[in-house]
């Protein structure tokens, strides 16, 4: 990963917590909703600081591309989003 793609990751996925942390202090967005969002942008900002623990997940499930991981991550953290979202509006 080049050192420019690395740096604007980082600035863009502090931008995103800093949205997040706004809108739940404004009342826009939900605590329960919320500690979700910011949990994922947290692992956002920590691969976007360390890009070689994607490629060491990567290694080690034996994906040929780090990209297919970090795609499947993001993935994985919407369907547990959208199911969080859809079990609090069923109870």
């Amino acid at each position: 990963m080049s050192l420019t793609l690395q740096i604007l990751l980082i600035i863009f996925t502090v931008l995103f917590f800093i949205i997040l942390v706004k809108n739940v202090k404004k009342g826009k967005l939900r605590t329960d909703y919320a500690l979700a969002w910011i949990l994922c942008s947290i692992a956002l900002i920590i691969l976007s600081v360390f890009p070689q623990i994607a490629f060491f997940v990567a290694r080690l499930i034996g994906v040929i591309s780090t990209a297919n991981i970090v795609f499947a991550a993001i993935i994985f953290m919407l369907i547990i989003l959208c199911s969080s979202i859809v079990s609090l509006h069923i109870i």
